[in-house]
């Protein structure tokens, strides 16, 4: 009698679990995914990961000199970071305005490379090249979408010795 009593308790627990793991809320965006791929012919050195809501992506595009690394995360809210690595110290960029317009043409260059699957490189260097007056590094500039949805765009820059790091934090 206990054993049945135990084994109908043991199963209403499993039940419950199962049921909860499949309640867990779902993400309005979902999970991140892969924005390049190893099979595109100008990427070189793929490298992508993910683990729950995070992931990351390396790739190089010797077509454009750079090395690029993806940061996404989030659920409600969707941030990625794009590290630009280019090799030089880019002397004739300073200011932020000048740094989010080679922003603006390196993503238009990447979104020209596939123009189907890299569109929202386009979108961005869109939305990067019309605000680019706005910038300032480390502070957070706010536009709206043709959607009326809210994109936040942050933008920073930093110098080694043989090449400049640029990143462009999109939030939405």
């Amino acid at each position: 009698m206990y054993r049945l009593a135990f084994l109908a308790t043991f199963l209403l627990l499993l039940t419950q679990i199962w049921g909860c793991a499949d309640a867990q809320p779902k993400c309005a965006h979902g999970e991140p995914s892969p924005i390049f791929g190893a099979n595109m012919p100008f990427v070189k050195n793929y490298f992508y990961e993910q683990k729950a809501q995070n992931a990351s992506e390396q790739l190089q595009i010797p077509l454009l000199n750079l090395s690029l690394l993806i940061l996404q995360s989030g659920c409600e809210r969707v941030k990625q970071t794009f590290a630009l690595t280019l090799n030089g110290t880019l002397a004739d960029i300073s200011t932020a305005p000048q740094t989010a317009e080679l922003v603006a043409d390196i993503f238009a260059a990447i979104s020209e490379l596939d123009k189907k699957k890299l569109a929202n490189f386009f979108q961005i260097a869109k939305q990067v090249g019309n605000n680019a007056a706005q910038f300032s590094f480390d502070a957070p500039v706010l536009v709206q979408n043709a959607d009326n949805s809210q994109l936040s765009l942050s933008l920073n820059l930093m110098r080694e010795p043989s090449q400049t790091i640029i990143s462009l934090t999109v939030e939405f």
